[in-house]
């Protein structure tokens, strides 16, 4: 048997590189990129995404999460206190929370009904600090009743960020 000389060994070796990079180098590359992303916004304490994960449940409730708050996770019962902006499915601006009552955040009890349904589904697992926008279909926003600058049958659109939550005050 014949043995390789230097410049086929090195033929060899290049051809075995290639041969696993392309056979394995996205997947490679992928997660050496998803360890660094994860490094970098835990750093940072709440995570920014730089893609919005988007889901929509069961019930035709979009949610795209823009932000993950680092805070702690709302619970059915907490006085939560938010801001919001409320949008039309054309864009048209019905009220932002900013702009009302001295920039004071909206409160309310979670998981008490104080909300439309879309709300209380679209804002589940939300945290402290998170930024969330939630679409919400007529069937659980105010449904075909107008309600003040609202037409009837209505896609909703929101954009929350989640100011606090905690227990109610005694």
């Amino acid at each position: 048997m014949k043995s390789l000389s230097k410049k086929e060994w090195i033929g060899v070796i290049a051809a075995v590189v290639f041969i696993v990079y392309t056979m394995f180098g996205q997947s490679i590359s992928n997660s050496f990129r998803q360890a660094t992303e994860g490094d970098n916004l835990a750093a940072v304490g709440a995570i920014s995404l730089n893609e919005n994960m988007t889901t929509v449940d069961n019930s035709g409730v979009k949610k795209e999460d823009v932000v993950i708050g680092s805070g702690a996770k709302i619970m059915a019962g907490q006085a939560v206190t938010v801001h919001y902006v409320l949008k039309l499915s054309d864009g048209t601006v019905i009220q932002d929370s900013k702009l009302v009552n001295n920039n004071q955040p909206f409160s309310f009890v979670y998981g008490a009904g104080q909300l439309i349904p879309g709300w209380e589904l679209g804002i589940a697992g939300m945290r402290v600090g998170g930024k969330r926008i939630i679409t919400i279909p007529p069937h659980l926003g105010y449904g075909p009743n107008a309600v003040g600058p609202i037409p009837g049958n209505s896609t909703l659109n929101f954009e929350i960020e989640v100011v606090s939550a905690g227990p109610l005050a005694q």
